[in-house]
């Protein structure tokens, strides 16, 4: 006798708080195995990095106004660029 259950949660996530956890698991992953090291830490870098990122786009509204879609136009375009965070300053 199975029945169906569907259980529905709401909740919060900080993405960043969640590679965070992921880069500190592989490290120390990294830090306990002999075999294989080198990719468990370079990983862990690689989370790091999307950590920070994570990490940036969260703050940075709080920052700069500008932080969100026309940053990223703007980022293509080079003077477009230097004249957004020229404004900002």
């Amino acid at each position: 006798m199975s029945k169906n259950v569907t259980i529905t949660k709401a909740r919060t996530v900080r993405i960043d708080s969640e590679l965070w956890n992921t880069s500190e698991w592989l490290l120390k992953a990294g830090q306990e195995r002999a075999i294989g090291y080198a990719h468990q830490f370079r990983t862990s870098l690689v989370f790091t990095a999307f950590a920070l990122e994570a990490y940036l786009n969260h703050i940075g509204p709080l920052f700069l106004k500008t932080w969100g879609g026309n940053r990223a136009k703007a980022h293509a375009d080079g003077e477009a660029d230097l004249a957004l965070r020229a404004s900002e300053s």
